[in-house]
């Protein structure tokens, strides 16, 4: 399958035993994070144009049931969301700091009433030096609904509370010459009352970094840096976090699995810390991590999510890129699989003394936090980079890069696989009491976004049948609920078979292609003019769920760049500055009379002291069909404009038709034409 450029979608995946028939829907924002409450589950997002939080509920057959936005000032990301003990929705945010500003960049606090359709409370947290921020990652609660936060921040004037456990950013120890250029960002943990009157804040880290060579006269340094991404809290108060660092002086507790910081060469570790009921000190702090085997300006131990088994041991998942992180034996993946990064599972004893296991789990570009089942089975998403690394089930369902995965408690053996559509899962996941679960994606490390997310539920234990679990344009394979009229799109699922019926509404589609787990098709001219419509597909076997999509007038994607000479654009076969190449593209819409059409061009350029991007916009030369196309294709003839000799990277092309652009794709250039 090609490489997914773009997505944002939501799984759920029904566990029983009992067969449920697969739904799939959208939503219309960036999937963050999911919280569960008594009978709903809550997928919780955000978007940029304006800034708002975004909430969609979705009722107990995991279909949509409402949505609700809150326009916010400032760019703020929404990091995480839980649920009360009454049944209200809370979402944190870290804010966007700008070095210029003057106002504090202080973490936004949002409560929502049980049906996430009213405001009922919303804060500021932070300090007010305006030279730092505050952010917060990760939200918990206890029995009695007290809130726990825990997020990192550079604000001197952090409102930590006298007693807690450290209250000020230390100073650090540093070799002569040495001077700190910011201040040193620690992590933090703070617990409130249910009406939000803070009981303890508390800062955690330390500030002493590992520096790679003596300072000869002045040599300016960032210091250490401390954060707590990830938060659990058992029933009786008990906070444990878990974080990054690159601190030498972080605190470690004696007899804890590592008491030192394996940080050396710009490589920073995880962290895992317990503090006690009133925050003034550590139960048991230990680093996860391991010496870098050479110098590396990438995360060594980067730490996504936490969960507690009914012990209290703690279960932490992440990435890294380590080929001597710490494992144990008897795991299901004991070894390195390759590069760039692993995911991986670890797990601490309640003393923080022992890893009761610790295993890598496939090259990953993202994995969610790990989730614990009723069985103590463990179940993650995550986004693979290479489906051969991964260690899959027998029998897997293997339909893109979308990991789904159930791991054996003591991760000896992965017990349910699934790849489900490219970008369908990663994000985070959540165990529901009705033991369904529901996963949310991809990560943002997808660049090059389609503003929707995808709701698909259906049951593993059942035998695989008729069933859809995504719909993609056939240029780039990514799930989306948009259409536009004559687009070239893909179906993904099970239970397909050849000879398959594909009707928008009452229109039929023509089908190019058809398989067990994919169709090819062209969407109906037809559908022109309506708002949405109903894709369903039909076999002998039966039919499929009914699967809304909205309709777009244009919604093009980019299948491929033809160079000068009729050669496909790639890096070993390359364009020059000033040739004229040809963009093949799907979803163009109605090509009589056809939206008009421009051709964005984007290249990376390099001065003595700075590096920048500029943007060039050209008409085409010729935007028409593709003589002899087996599909319905528009053919976008463009000169590549002419920067500079010395510009020869950095260059992406897109096609702009009507008011819709496509994602924008490396375009390889070399030299300049004649």
């Amino acid at each position: 399958m090609p490489e997914i450029r773009s997505v944002w979608a939501l799984v759920a995946i029904a566990c029983s035993a009992a067969a449920q028939p697969t739904k799939l829907s959208y939503v219309d924002f960036q999937p963050c994070c999911l919280a569960s409450g008594p009978g709903a589950t809550f997928v919780v997002g955000s978007t940029t144009s304006p800034p708002s939080i975004q909430v969609g509920r979705l009722d107990s057959s995991g279909q949509p049931a409402s949505n609700f936005s809150i326009v916010i000032r400032g760019n703020d990301q929404v990091t995480a969301s839980a649920v009360d003990p009454s049944g209200n929705l809370w979402i944190v945010t870290t804010p966007y700091f700008n070095s210029g500003q003057s106002a504090p960049a202080q973490a936004l606090i949002v409560k929502l009433d049980p049906t996430a359709t009213s405001v009922l409370f919303t804060a500021r947290f932070g300090g007010t030096a305006s030279n730092g921020e505050t952010g917060i990652n990760g939200i918990a609660f206890d029995s009695d609904g007290n809130v726990y936060l825990g997020g990192s921040t550079n604000q001197t004037d952090f409102p930590a509370t006298a007693g807690a456990f450290m209250t000020q950013i230390g100073k650090a120890d540093l070799p002569s010459g040495y001077v700190l250029s910011t201040v040193p960002r620690q992590g933090f943990v703070a617990k409130f009352s249910p009406s939000f009157a803070v009981i303890y804040a508390s800062l955690i880290g330390g500030v002493s970094p590992k520096l790679p060579y003596p300072c000869n006269g002045t040599c300016y340094t960032t210091g250490a840096t401390n954060s707590v991404s990830t938060i659990a809290v058992d029933a009786a108060g008990v906070v444990t976090v878990a974080g990054t660092t690159s601190a030498l002086d972080f605190p470690a507790t004696h007899g804890a699995f590592q008491t030192d910081c394996q940080c050396a060469n710009g490589v920073v570790n995880g962290f895992v810390a317990r503090f006690n009921a009133a925050g003034t000190g550590l139960v048991w702090s230990s680093f996860l991590g391991a010496f870098p085997p050479v110098a590396s300006s990438d995360l060594g131990v980067s730490i996504s999510g936490i969960a507690l088994d009914g012990t209290k041991n703690v279960l932490v998942s992440g990435l890294t890129i380590l080929p001597n992180f710490p494992t144990t034996s008897g795991v299901v993946q004991p070894k390195l699989a390759g590069s760039p990064y692993s995911g991986f599972l670890s797990k601490f004893d309640s003393t923080g003394s022992t890893l009761l296991f610790s295993t890598y789990y496939g090259l990953l570009s993202h994995i969610s936090p790990p989730r614990v089942d009723a069985q103590g089975n463990i179940w993650l998403s995550g986004s693979t980079t290479d489906a051969s690394s991964l260690v899959l089930a027998p029998d897997s369902v293997v339909l893109g890069n979308s990991l789904i995965a159930e791991v054996a408690p003591d991760a000896s053996r992965v017990l349910f696989s699934a790849l489900l559509p490219n970008g369908v899962t990663s994000q985070d996941l959540q165990v529901n009491p009705d033991s369904t679960i529901t996963a949310t994606g991809p990560s943002t490390a997808f660049q090059r976004p389609i503003p929707n997310g995808a709701v698909v539920s259906f049951a593993p234990s059942a035998p695989a049948s008729l069933a859809v679990f995504g719909v993609a344009d056939s240029a780039v394979n990514g799930v989306t609920g948009t259409v536009a009229p004559g687009e070239f799109l893909s179906i993904y699922g099970t239970g397909l078979t050849a000879n398959p019926v594909v009707t928008f509404d009452d229109l039929p589609a023509t089908i190019a292609y058809s398989s067990e787990h994919q169709i090819n098709l062209l969407a109906p001219y037809e559908i022109a003019g309506r708002q949405s419509v109903s894709l369903q597909v039909t076999t002998s076997s039966g039919a499929s769920q009914s699967i809304a999509l909205k309709v777009a007038p244009t919604h093009p994607n980019i299948f491929l760049v033809l160079n000068s000479d009729g050669t496909v654009n790639s890096p070993s076969r390359t364009a020059k500055q000033g040739s004229t190449i040809s963009v093949l593209v799907s979803g163009a819409g109605v090509t009589s009379p056809l939206e008009p059409v421009q051709v964005p061009f984007t290249y990376t350029y390099f001065f003595p002291f700075s590096t920048g991007i500029g943007t060039i916009t050209a008409a085409p030369q010729y935007a028409g069909p593709m003589d002899g196309s087996p599909v319905n294709l528009l053919r976008v003839d463009a000169t590549i404009p002419f920067v500079s000799a010395s510009v020869l990277n950095g260059f992406t092309v897109a096609v702009q038709v009507g008011d819709a652009t496509s994602p924008a794709i490396p375009l390889y250039v070399t030299g300049v034409s004649d």
